[in-house]
Protein backbone atom coordinates (compact mmCIF):
# COMPACT_ATOMS: atom_id res chain seq x y z
CA UNK A 1 0.00 0.00 0.00
CA UNK A 2 1.41 3.36 -1.02
CA UNK A 3 1.45 5.93 1.78
CA UNK A 4 2.19 9.64 2.11
CA UNK A 5 2.82 11.97 5.04
CA UNK A 6 1.52 15.54 4.93
CA UNK A 7 3.49 17.84 7.25
CA UNK A 8 1.69 21.09 8.05
CA UNK A 9 4.44 23.70 8.38
CA UNK A 10 2.72 26.84 7.13
CA UNK A 11 1.64 28.48 10.39
CA UNK A 12 2.80 32.03 11.04
CA UNK A 13 3.70 31.33 14.67
CA UNK A 14 2.11 34.58 15.85
CA UNK A 15 2.33 33.76 19.55
CA UNK A 16 5.77 32.18 19.29
CA UNK A 17 7.05 35.35 17.58
CA UNK A 18 5.27 37.83 19.85
CA UNK A 19 8.54 39.22 21.23
CA UNK A 20 9.87 39.74 17.69
CA UNK A 21 6.82 41.79 16.79
CA UNK A 22 7.39 44.09 19.78
CA UNK A 23 11.08 44.62 19.02
CA UNK A 24 10.74 44.97 15.26
CA UNK A 25 12.95 41.94 14.60
CA UNK A 26 11.99 39.83 11.57
CA UNK A 27 10.07 36.79 12.86
CA UNK A 28 11.54 33.31 12.49
CA UNK A 29 9.31 30.63 10.99
CA UNK A 30 8.02 28.66 13.97
CA UNK A 31 9.00 25.26 12.57
CA UNK A 32 12.64 26.41 12.50
CA UNK A 33 12.79 27.08 16.22
CA UNK A 34 15.06 24.57 17.92
CA UNK A 35 14.52 21.62 20.21
CA UNK A 36 17.57 19.64 21.26
CA UNK A 37 19.68 21.59 18.78
CA UNK A 38 17.47 20.73 15.79
CA UNK A 39 14.63 22.64 14.16
CA UNK A 40 11.12 21.47 15.10
CA UNK A 41 10.65 20.46 11.47
CA UNK A 42 13.84 18.37 11.53
CA UNK A 43 12.66 16.51 14.62
CA UNK A 44 9.35 15.64 12.96
CA UNK A 45 11.00 14.57 9.72
CA UNK A 46 13.64 12.48 11.51
CA UNK A 47 10.88 10.54 13.25
CA UNK A 48 8.85 10.14 10.04
CA UNK A 49 11.90 8.94 8.13
CA UNK A 50 12.01 5.87 10.40
CA UNK A 51 8.58 4.76 9.20
CA UNK A 52 9.32 2.47 6.22
CA UNK A 53 8.04 3.34 2.75
CA UNK A 54 6.72 6.77 3.64
CA UNK A 55 7.01 9.70 1.20
CA UNK A 56 6.13 13.23 2.24
CA UNK A 57 4.63 16.57 1.29
CA UNK A 58 5.53 19.64 3.36
CA UNK A 59 3.02 22.47 3.24
CA UNK A 60 4.77 25.78 3.86
CA UNK A 61 3.27 29.24 4.20
CA UNK A 62 5.77 31.40 2.36
CA UNK A 63 9.34 31.69 1.15
CA UNK A 64 10.35 33.05 4.60
CA UNK A 65 11.15 29.47 5.56
CA UNK A 66 13.79 29.21 2.83
CA UNK A 67 15.33 32.65 3.41
CA UNK A 68 16.10 31.97 7.07
CA UNK A 69 19.85 32.13 7.73
CA UNK A 70 20.25 28.50 8.77
CA UNK A 71 17.74 26.97 6.36
CA UNK A 72 20.58 25.36 4.31
CA UNK A 73 21.69 23.46 7.43
CA UNK A 74 18.13 22.29 8.05
CA UNK A 75 17.59 21.38 4.40
CA UNK A 76 20.64 19.07 4.39
CA UNK A 77 19.15 17.09 7.25
CA UNK A 78 15.74 16.91 5.57
CA UNK A 79 17.26 15.25 2.51
CA UNK A 80 17.05 11.78 4.12
CA UNK A 81 13.25 12.02 3.83
CA UNK A 82 11.70 11.85 0.37
CA UNK A 83 9.51 14.96 0.54
CA UNK A 84 8.30 17.76 -1.72
CA UNK A 85 7.38 21.30 -0.72
CA UNK A 86 4.09 22.91 -1.68
CA UNK A 87 3.08 26.44 -0.76
CA UNK A 88 -0.18 27.40 0.89
CA UNK A 89 -0.85 30.83 -0.63
CA UNK A 90 -2.93 32.08 2.30
CA UNK A 91 -3.03 30.83 5.91
CA UNK A 92 -6.62 29.57 5.78
CA UNK A 93 -6.19 26.76 8.31
CA UNK A 94 -5.16 23.14 8.59
CA UNK A 95 -8.05 21.91 6.47
CA UNK A 96 -7.07 24.18 3.60
CA UNK A 97 -3.39 23.22 3.95
CA UNK A 98 -4.37 19.56 3.62
CA UNK A 99 -6.44 20.39 0.52
CA UNK A 100 -3.34 21.99 -1.01
CA UNK A 101 -1.29 18.88 -0.23
CA UNK A 102 -3.92 16.56 -1.72
CA UNK A 103 -3.69 18.47 -4.97
CA UNK A 104 0.02 17.64 -5.19
CA UNK A 105 -0.26 14.01 -4.04
CA UNK A 106 0.50 10.93 -6.15
CA UNK A 107 -2.76 9.34 -7.28
CA UNK A 108 -1.58 5.90 -6.18
CA UNK A 109 -1.51 6.87 -2.49
CA UNK A 110 -4.07 4.92 -0.44
CA UNK A 111 -3.33 6.03 3.12
CA UNK A 112 -2.45 9.56 4.25
CA UNK A 113 -0.71 10.58 7.47
CA UNK A 114 -1.23 14.21 8.46
CA UNK A 115 0.85 15.80 11.21
CA UNK A 116 1.97 19.21 12.44
CA UNK A 117 5.49 20.52 12.00
CA UNK A 118 5.52 22.00 15.51
CA UNK A 119 4.92 18.78 17.51
CA UNK A 120 8.48 17.44 17.57
CA UNK A 121 8.48 14.57 20.07
CA UNK A 122 6.12 12.04 18.44
CA UNK A 123 7.90 8.69 18.14
CA UNK A 124 8.07 6.68 14.88
CA UNK A 125 6.05 3.79 16.30
CA UNK A 126 3.16 6.12 17.09
CA UNK A 127 3.18 7.61 13.59
CA UNK A 128 3.12 4.05 12.28
CA UNK A 129 0.09 3.12 14.41
CA UNK A 130 -2.25 5.68 12.83
CA UNK A 131 -0.75 5.25 9.37
CA UNK A 132 -1.27 1.50 9.20
CA UNK A 133 -4.52 1.28 11.16
CA UNK A 134 -7.31 -0.37 9.16
CA UNK A 135 -10.07 2.04 10.26
CA UNK A 136 -11.16 4.95 8.06
CA UNK A 137 -9.55 7.42 10.46
CA UNK A 138 -7.09 6.88 13.30
CA UNK A 139 -5.59 9.63 15.39
CA UNK A 140 -3.31 10.23 18.37
CA UNK A 141 -4.70 11.58 21.63
CA UNK A 142 -3.17 12.56 24.96
CA UNK A 143 -4.62 12.39 28.46
CA UNK A 144 -4.40 15.89 30.00
CA UNK A 145 -3.24 16.36 33.58
CA UNK A 146 -4.82 19.85 33.76
CA UNK A 147 -7.65 20.11 31.23
CA UNK A 148 -8.73 23.55 32.42
CA UNK A 149 -5.36 25.02 31.37
CA UNK A 150 -5.01 23.29 28.02
CA UNK A 151 -5.59 24.96 24.64
CA UNK A 152 -5.78 21.64 22.77
CA UNK A 153 -8.93 20.49 21.01
CA UNK A 154 -10.98 17.85 22.85
CA UNK A 155 -12.11 14.45 21.66
CA UNK A 156 -15.82 13.80 22.01
CA UNK A 157 -16.35 10.04 22.02
CA UNK A 158 -19.31 8.13 20.64
CA UNK A 159 -22.06 7.93 23.25
CA UNK A 160 -22.09 4.16 23.35
CA UNK A 161 -18.40 4.31 24.25
CA UNK A 162 -17.32 1.42 22.07
CA UNK A 163 -15.72 1.06 18.71
CA UNK A 164 -17.70 0.59 15.55
CA UNK A 165 -17.11 -1.88 12.82
CA UNK A 166 -14.00 -3.97 13.16
CA UNK A 167 -13.10 -3.97 16.86
CA UNK A 168 -15.59 -3.26 19.64
CA UNK A 169 -12.74 -2.98 22.15
CA UNK A 170 -11.54 0.30 20.63
CA UNK A 171 -13.32 3.47 21.67
CA UNK A 172 -14.42 5.60 18.74
CA UNK A 173 -14.37 9.36 18.25
CA UNK A 174 -17.52 11.26 17.24
CA UNK A 175 -15.88 14.67 16.73
CA UNK A 176 -13.11 17.01 17.81
CA UNK A 177 -14.06 20.35 19.37
CA UNK A 178 -11.63 23.28 19.26
CA UNK A 179 -11.19 24.90 22.66
CA UNK A 180 -12.34 28.27 21.36
CA UNK A 181 -15.65 26.71 20.39
CA UNK A 182 -16.02 24.22 23.27
CA UNK A 183 -18.69 24.45 25.93
CA UNK A 184 -17.76 24.63 29.60
CA UNK A 185 -18.52 20.93 29.92
CA UNK A 186 -16.44 20.00 26.86
CA UNK A 187 -13.44 21.91 28.23
CA UNK A 188 -13.42 19.53 31.18
CA UNK A 189 -12.75 16.58 28.85
CA UNK A 190 -9.23 15.32 29.56
CA UNK A 191 -8.67 13.61 26.19
CA UNK A 192 -6.93 16.00 23.80
CA UNK A 193 -6.22 15.99 20.09
CA UNK A 194 -2.51 15.74 19.28
CA UNK A 195 -2.77 16.73 15.62
CA UNK A 196 -1.60 13.43 14.11
CA UNK A 197 -4.05 11.57 11.88
CA UNK A 198 -4.14 8.57 9.59
CA UNK A 199 -6.80 8.85 6.86
CA UNK A 200 -8.11 6.69 4.09
CA UNK A 201 -7.13 8.64 0.98
CA UNK A 202 -10.51 7.96 -0.57
CA UNK A 203 -12.40 9.27 2.45
CA UNK A 204 -10.19 12.34 2.80
CA UNK A 205 -10.68 13.25 -0.84
CA UNK A 206 -14.42 12.94 -0.40
CA UNK A 207 -14.79 15.02 2.78
CA UNK A 208 -12.19 17.79 2.38
CA UNK A 209 -14.09 19.81 -0.28
CA UNK A 210 -17.14 20.04 1.99
CA UNK A 211 -15.37 21.39 5.09
CA UNK A 212 -17.09 24.50 6.47
CA UNK A 213 -15.18 27.78 6.62
CA UNK A 214 -15.44 29.80 9.79
CA UNK A 215 -12.45 31.89 10.87
CA UNK A 216 -10.45 29.23 9.04
CA UNK A 217 -10.91 25.75 7.64
CA UNK A 218 -10.27 23.15 10.36
CA UNK A 219 -9.00 19.69 9.47
CA UNK A 220 -10.63 18.47 12.68
CA UNK A 221 -14.05 18.97 11.08
CA UNK A 222 -13.28 15.96 8.87
CA UNK A 223 -13.92 13.68 11.85
CA UNK A 224 -17.49 14.77 12.51
CA UNK A 225 -18.45 14.95 8.83
CA UNK A 226 -16.98 11.55 8.03
CA UNK A 227 -18.41 9.80 11.10
CA UNK A 228 -21.90 11.24 10.47
CA UNK A 229 -21.67 9.59 7.06
CA UNK A 230 -20.84 6.16 8.51
CA UNK A 231 -17.03 6.28 8.74
CA UNK A 232 -15.25 5.04 11.84
CA UNK A 233 -12.58 6.93 13.77
CA UNK A 234 -10.43 5.46 16.53
CA UNK A 235 -7.62 6.86 18.65
CA UNK A 236 -4.36 5.76 20.25
CA UNK A 237 -3.10 7.40 23.42
CA UNK A 238 0.40 8.83 23.75
CA UNK A 239 2.02 10.53 26.73
CA UNK A 240 1.17 14.16 27.38
CA UNK A 241 4.80 15.21 27.15
CA UNK A 242 5.32 13.42 23.84
CA UNK A 243 2.25 15.20 22.50
CA UNK A 244 3.36 18.72 23.46
CA UNK A 245 3.34 21.23 20.62
CA UNK A 246 5.09 24.60 20.39
CA UNK A 247 3.00 27.73 20.07
CA UNK A 248 4.75 30.03 22.57
CA UNK A 249 8.29 30.64 23.79
CA UNK A 250 7.34 29.07 27.12
CA UNK A 251 6.10 25.96 25.33
CA UNK A 252 9.42 25.76 23.46
CA UNK A 253 11.28 25.74 26.79
CA UNK A 254 8.99 23.01 28.10
CA UNK A 255 9.43 20.89 24.99
CA UNK A 256 13.21 21.11 25.34
CA UNK A 257 12.89 19.82 28.90
CA UNK A 258 10.50 17.06 27.84
CA UNK A 259 12.80 16.09 24.98
CA UNK A 260 15.72 15.63 27.35
CA UNK A 261 13.60 13.68 29.83
CA UNK A 262 12.29 11.31 27.15
CA UNK A 263 15.79 10.87 25.66
CA UNK A 264 17.34 10.03 29.04
CA UNK A 265 14.60 7.53 29.87
CA UNK A 266 14.99 5.70 26.54
CA UNK A 267 18.79 5.67 26.90
CA UNK A 268 18.66 4.25 30.44
CA UNK A 269 16.16 1.62 29.32
CA UNK A 270 18.62 0.75 26.55
CA UNK A 271 21.49 0.18 28.98
CA UNK A 272 23.29 3.54 28.99
CA UNK A 273 24.83 4.52 32.34
CA UNK A 274 24.75 8.21 33.32
CA UNK A 275 26.93 9.51 36.11
CA UNK A 276 24.60 12.52 36.46
CA UNK A 277 21.81 12.53 33.87
CA UNK A 278 20.58 15.96 34.98
CA UNK A 279 23.75 17.61 33.66
CA UNK A 280 23.85 15.76 30.32
CA UNK A 281 22.54 17.60 27.26
CA UNK A 282 21.78 15.49 24.15
CA UNK A 283 20.83 16.70 20.70
CA UNK A 284 17.74 15.65 18.77
CA UNK A 285 19.77 13.16 16.70
CA UNK A 286 22.21 11.89 19.34
CA UNK A 287 22.68 8.11 19.25
CA UNK A 288 24.16 6.27 22.24
CA UNK A 289 24.57 2.49 22.18
CA UNK A 290 24.09 0.17 25.17
CA UNK A 291 26.78 -0.20 27.83
CA UNK A 292 28.13 3.30 27.33
CA UNK A 293 29.10 5.41 30.33
CA UNK A 294 28.34 9.14 30.20
CA UNK A 295 29.96 11.38 32.82
CA UNK A 296 28.62 14.59 34.32
CA UNK A 297 28.33 17.88 32.42
CA UNK A 298 28.66 16.50 28.90
CA UNK A 299 27.06 18.12 25.85
CA UNK A 300 26.29 16.48 22.51
CA UNK A 301 25.73 18.78 19.54
CA UNK A 302 24.26 17.62 16.26
CA UNK A 303 25.28 14.38 14.59
CA UNK A 304 26.89 12.48 17.48
CA UNK A 305 27.06 8.67 17.44
CA UNK A 306 28.56 6.86 20.45
CA UNK A 307 29.08 3.14 19.99
CA UNK A 308 28.83 0.34 22.54
CA UNK A 309 31.15 0.38 25.52
CA UNK A 310 32.50 3.89 24.98
CA UNK A 311 33.12 6.18 27.96
CA UNK A 312 32.63 9.93 27.83
CA UNK A 313 34.20 11.38 30.97
CA UNK A 314 32.97 14.66 32.49
CA UNK A 315 32.96 18.10 30.85
CA UNK A 316 33.24 17.11 27.17
CA UNK A 317 31.63 18.71 24.11
CA UNK A 318 30.98 16.48 21.08
CA UNK A 319 29.50 17.45 17.72
CA UNK A 320 29.16 15.77 14.31
CA UNK A 321 31.40 12.85 15.24
CA UNK A 322 31.50 9.09 15.75
CA UNK A 323 33.02 7.53 18.85
CA UNK A 324 33.71 3.86 18.13
CA UNK A 325 33.45 0.89 20.48
CA UNK A 326 35.39 0.91 23.71
CA UNK A 327 36.96 4.35 23.33
CA UNK A 328 37.42 6.86 26.15
CA UNK A 329 37.00 10.60 25.69
CA UNK A 330 37.77 13.24 28.30
CA UNK A 331 37.59 14.71 30.77
CA UNK A 332 37.51 18.23 29.30
CA UNK A 333 37.82 17.12 25.67
CA UNK A 334 36.24 18.54 22.54
CA UNK A 335 35.51 16.45 19.44
CA UNK A 336 34.48 18.66 16.51
CA UNK A 337 32.75 18.22 13.19
CA UNK A 338 33.73 15.45 10.82
CA UNK A 339 35.79 13.45 13.31
CA UNK A 340 35.83 9.70 13.79
CA UNK A 341 37.42 8.21 16.89
CA UNK A 342 38.33 4.56 16.28
CA UNK A 343 37.93 1.57 18.60
CA UNK A 344 39.80 1.54 21.89
CA UNK A 345 41.14 5.07 21.45
CA UNK A 346 42.00 7.33 24.38
CA UNK A 347 41.38 11.07 23.88
CA UNK A 348 42.30 12.65 27.20
CA UNK A 349 41.97 15.90 29.07
CA UNK A 350 42.16 19.20 27.21
CA UNK A 351 42.47 17.51 23.81
CA UNK A 352 40.64 18.90 20.79
CA UNK A 353 40.05 16.84 17.66
CA UNK A 354 38.64 18.47 14.55
CA UNK A 355 37.77 16.88 11.19
CA UNK A 356 40.17 14.00 11.83
CA UNK A 357 40.25 10.21 11.81
CA UNK A 358 41.92 8.55 14.80
CA UNK A 359 42.84 4.90 14.26
CA UNK A 360 42.18 2.02 16.64
CA UNK A 361 44.01 1.93 19.99
CA UNK A 362 45.76 5.27 19.46
CA UNK A 363 46.32 7.58 22.42
CA UNK A 364 46.47 11.35 22.88
CA UNK A 365 46.06 11.88 26.57
CA UNK A 366 46.94 15.50 27.30
CA UNK A 367 46.72 19.05 25.96
CA UNK A 368 46.80 18.42 22.20
CA UNK A 369 45.12 19.76 19.08
CA UNK A 370 44.60 17.35 16.17
CA UNK A 371 42.96 19.06 13.20
CA UNK A 372 42.51 17.95 9.56
CA UNK A 373 44.50 14.82 10.29
CA UNK A 374 44.50 11.10 9.61
CA UNK A 375 46.05 9.21 12.50
CA UNK A 376 46.73 5.49 12.12
CA UNK A 377 46.40 2.65 14.63
CA UNK A 378 48.53 2.30 17.77
CA UNK A 379 49.85 5.85 17.56
CA UNK A 380 50.95 7.72 20.67
CA UNK A 381 50.67 11.51 20.65
CA UNK A 382 52.51 13.25 23.48
CA UNK A 383 51.30 16.13 25.62
CA UNK A 384 51.24 19.55 23.97
CA UNK A 385 51.41 18.25 20.40
CA UNK A 386 49.52 20.22 17.75
CA UNK A 387 48.92 19.94 14.04
CA UNK A 388 49.52 23.32 12.42
CA UNK A 389 46.84 22.93 9.76
CA UNK A 390 46.09 26.52 8.71
CA UNK A 391 48.46 28.72 6.73
CA UNK A 392 46.26 31.81 6.89
CA UNK A 393 44.41 30.99 3.68
CA UNK A 394 43.59 27.30 3.61
CA UNK A 395 43.70 24.10 5.67
CA UNK A 396 46.23 21.31 5.09
CA UNK A 397 46.28 17.64 6.10
CA UNK A 398 48.58 15.85 8.51
CA UNK A 399 49.03 12.08 8.12
CA UNK A 400 50.45 9.97 10.95
CA UNK A 401 50.77 6.31 10.00
CA UNK A 402 50.40 3.22 12.20
CA UNK A 403 52.68 2.65 15.22
CA UNK A 404 54.24 6.12 15.11
CA UNK A 405 55.19 7.88 18.33
CA UNK A 406 55.05 11.67 18.60
CA UNK A 407 56.83 13.18 21.60
CA UNK A 408 55.64 16.00 23.83
CA UNK A 409 55.35 19.60 22.64
CA UNK A 410 55.69 18.79 18.93
CA UNK A 411 54.41 21.04 16.15
CA UNK A 412 53.50 19.18 12.94
CA UNK A 413 53.37 21.83 10.20
CA UNK A 414 50.96 20.60 7.53
CA UNK A 415 50.99 19.34 4.89
CA UNK A 416 53.21 16.68 6.40
CA UNK A 417 53.36 12.89 6.67
CA UNK A 418 54.82 10.83 9.50
CA UNK A 419 55.71 7.32 8.28
CA UNK A 420 54.84 4.01 9.89
CA UNK A 421 56.74 3.36 13.12
CA UNK A 422 58.51 6.74 13.00
CA UNK A 423 59.45 8.51 16.23
CA UNK A 424 59.34 12.30 16.66
CA UNK A 425 61.52 13.71 19.43
CA UNK A 426 59.98 16.00 22.02
CA UNK A 427 59.97 19.71 21.23
CA UNK A 428 60.41 19.23 17.48
CA UNK A 429 58.90 21.41 14.76
CA UNK A 430 58.35 19.05 11.82
CA UNK A 431 58.01 20.71 8.42
CA UNK A 432 59.06 17.83 6.16
CA UNK A 433 57.78 14.27 5.70
CA UNK A 434 59.37 11.71 8.01
CA UNK A 435 60.12 8.27 6.50
CA UNK A 436 58.95 5.07 8.17
CA UNK A 437 61.04 3.63 11.03
CA UNK A 438 62.96 6.89 11.40
CA UNK A 439 63.75 9.19 14.33
CA UNK A 440 63.09 12.84 13.51
CA UNK A 441 64.41 15.54 15.80
CA UNK A 442 64.63 19.30 15.36
CA UNK A 443 66.07 20.94 18.40
CA UNK A 444 68.50 23.72 19.16
CA UNK A 445 71.73 22.50 20.82
CA UNK A 446 71.66 22.64 24.61
CA UNK A 447 74.30 25.00 25.97
CA UNK A 448 75.80 25.25 29.49
CA UNK A 449 77.29 28.50 30.79
CA UNK A 450 79.03 27.91 34.09
CA UNK A 451 79.86 31.61 34.60
CA UNK A 452 76.37 33.09 34.07
CA UNK A 453 74.99 32.63 37.61
CA UNK A 454 78.10 34.03 39.26
CA UNK A 455 78.08 37.04 36.91
CA UNK A 456 74.37 37.69 37.60
CA UNK A 457 74.94 37.51 41.37
CA UNK A 458 77.86 39.92 41.12
CA UNK A 459 75.79 42.47 39.21
CA UNK A 460 72.96 42.19 41.74
CA UNK A 461 75.31 42.74 44.71
CA UNK A 462 76.88 45.76 42.98
CA UNK A 463 73.47 47.37 42.52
Amino acid sequence: MKTCAVILAGGRGTRANASCAKSGVAPMPKVLRRVGGGALLECVVRSLSKVPGLDGIMVVGSSALFSCAYWPEVARNLSEFNARFVEQPEPLGTGHATQVAMGAMDGAVERVLVCCGDVPLIQPENFAKVLHDEHDIALLAARLSSPEQSTYGRLVLCKHGSGVGRDSRIKCVAKIVEVKEATEEQRKIDLANVGVYGFSRKLLGKVLPSLPQRREIYLTDVIELACSDGADCVYYEVGEKEATGVDTSEALCNVNLFFKELFIKRAIDNGVVFQDFQTFQPSFDTEIAPNCEIGAFNVCGRGVVIEEGARILPFCFLEDCVIRRGSTVGPFARIRGGSEIGEGVCVGNFVEVKKSFIGNRSKMKHLSYIGDASVGANVNVGAGTITCNYDGRQKHETVIEDDASVGANVALVAPVKIGKGAVIGAGSVITKDVPAQTLALTRSPQKHNTEWIARKSSIANHD
